[in-house]
């Protein structure tokens, strides 16, 4: 693999979770979501807003 995959992943990462929480905004009904959807849009937020990777433990 390249010297700079982990970063590549990183930046790849980030964009799709933008992706899906925005995806999720537009087509679901988010004043009827359960607990699970609250927390994974909390944490998807919480980790937009300051950059935090999923893959930073790596």
């Amino acid at each position: 693999m390249p010297d700079n995959w982990k970063d590549v992943m990183k930046l790849f990462l980030r964009l799709r979770e933008i992706l899906v929480v925005v995806g999720m905004h537009q087509s679901w009904e988010l004043s009827k979501a359960d607990d699970w959807i609250r927390n994974l849009l909390q944490d998807s937020k919480m980790r937009i807003t300051n950059c935090i990777s999923l893959i930073d433990e790596l």
